[in-house]
């Protein structure tokens, strides 16, 4: 009976246990839905002062306005994205930064990095921050990261990696993609680093994607340049309490795994370099260098919760300063309630009229449901896609072969904005965005041709959708983006 008694005791010790840590589960997922997703609707965006000054366009076309002391490069193609990286990287003497939201494991980040390697071994101090969230450097992938943290001359940090006691900060991403060389070469863009984005084998698997290439070529006029700005900000986002070291307490066995996947990547180099040597000769895309009047680089704020949208405050102002034309490129165009609010109360209008009184051509190419892989980017395109008529004159739904993936904004004839900002409320009001504004008539007369380059491989969107049938993915598409009003914050 004794026997007895004591087992019941157990087994109702054990029960109020499990009790407690079933409600103790349930405390905390409703913390975290609270306080990492519900919360984002009722908080506003801090009121920051924008503090990026734009040349306007009457100044910029001035004709003793000099040539500015940067020069900038299109790179459009995945080959050139690729070379321009490898040359840069090659050439390095002093200093290499390279900030970017993903590494995806494969044949293009193994060379990408070996390059890296390459110039660590050659004394040059190589700094890489990485999203905390998004770095792919997990489970048999981590060797990558003991491969760098082992080389005396590389440091790796992740922005905001996961806080389980924060939810809130699950939101605060590092979306930019660039690396600076030397404080004199400087690659901003799109593209992270990954097959998709430099293989030009990827098919449909492949990101379309574009970067610009700036080149100080007055290096004793270094301050005038718009590399030190870049510069000024990855070394913000570097030193912020926000970037913490990715190194950890390497044992033997780790230390020697990293020190043979060292090896590994030297020897991706070497082997990609005796196939394609033409990859580490940048010159010839130095021959195709424009001269601009200006470059200004704009990014928003670091800081957690809504931040003050700066880069979509600084592209509403230039849109609003074109007179004959605006073209939109973006991987999905999600103009939310919040982004339309905001416009309203700043401009004391609707969006839509404000759009509306804009005479330039309006353009957005985007991609089409059927070529959008981001299933949250494709829903909230869904959700506003009928109402794209009211302000757009035109709408292209790409429909080649895989994605687009590039950001760019063309104002004009001499005004091209390139970066890692998507036109949706996720790269307005949460995560760390970047991008240049480019003053250069040749530049800009590239990027047109090759947006209608793009343009040809696509589908003239919304118009006549009444008439024709739905594939599978569509309907799915508009089944989900009912869904939309309860997730926008975080799109």
């Amino acid at each position: 009976m004794l026997i007895k008694t004591e087992n019941e005791k157990k087994t109702r010790r054990k029960r109020r246990i499990l009790k407690t840590m079933k409600w103790a589960m349930i405390l905390y997922a409703l913390y975290v839905f609270v306080f990492g997703f519900v919360i984002f609707h009722f908080i506003s965006h801090s009121e920051r002062n924008n503090p990026f000054e734009i040349p306007r366009m009457a100044e910029e076309q001035d004709e003793n306005l000099e040539e500015s002391v940067d020069h900038a490069i299109l790179l459009e193609s995945m080959e050139d994205a690729g070379t321009a990286r490898l040359h840069l990287l090659s050439e390095a003497e002093k200093s290499i930064d390279i900030t970017y939201f993903s590494f995806e494991p494969g044949t293009t980040l193994d060379v990408f990095l070996g390059a890296v390697v390459e110039a660590a071994d050659r004394n040059v101090q190589v700094r890489i921050l990485l999203d905390g969230f998004f770095h792919n450097l997990r489970r048999e992938d981590r060797r990558i990261l003991h491969g760098l943290e082992v080389h005396e001359n590389i440091e790796v940090q992740y922005y905001e990696p996961p806080n389980l006691l924060m939810p809130w900060t699950i939101h605060n991403r590092l979306h930019d993609k660039m690396f600076i060389v030397d404080g004199k070469h400087g690659i901003i863009g799109g593209r992270n680093i990954g097959d998709r984005y430099f293989d030009p084998e990827a098919g449909d698997q492949g990101a379309r994607d574009r970067d610009v290439w700036v080149i100080n070529h007055l290096e004793e006029q270094r301050n005038e340049s718009v590399l030190p700005r870049m510069q000024e900000y990855f070394d913000d986002l570097w030193e912020h309490d926000f970037s913490v070291s990715a190194k950890e307490r390497l044992f033997p066995v780790r230390r020697d795994e990293g020190d043979e996947y060292l090896e590994h990547l030297r020897g991706a180099l070497n082997d990609f370099q005796e196939r394609y040597p033409e990859y580490f000769d940048g010159e010839g895309l130095i021959e195709e260098v424009h001269p601009t009047k200006a470059i200004v680089f704009i990014h928003n704020p670091i800081e957690r919760w809504r931040k003050s949208p700066w880069v979509w405050e600084t592209l509403m102002e230039l849109v609003g300063r074109a007179e004959n034309r605006v073209w939109l490129q973006s991987p999905y165009f999600i103009p939310s309630r919040q982004m339309r609010g905001d416009m309203e109360d700043r401009l004391g209008q609707e969006f839509s009229s404000y759009y509306d009184e804009i005479s330039a051509e309006k353009l957005l190419l985007t991609n089409s449901v059927v070529t959008n892989p981001n299933i949250f980017g494709n829903i909230g395109y869904y959700y506003y896609r009928n109402d794209l008529n009211d302000y757009m004159d035109e709408v292209y739904e790409f429909r080649g072969a895989g994605s687009i993936h590039g950001k760019t904004y063309v104002i004009d004839d001499e005004t091209t904005i390139i970066g890692a900002y998507n036109y949706d409320p996720r790269s307005t009001y949460l995560s760390t965005e970047s991008m240049i504004v480019v003053y250069s008539e040749s530049f800009s007369e590239e990027v047109i041709d090759q947006i209608e380059g793009i343009v040809q491989e696509s589908r003239k969107g919304v118009e006549g959708d009444q008439s024709r049938s739905f594939s599978p993915i569509e309907i799915m598409i508009r089944i989900l983006s009912y869904v939309v009003p309860a997730i926008e914050p975080m799109l």
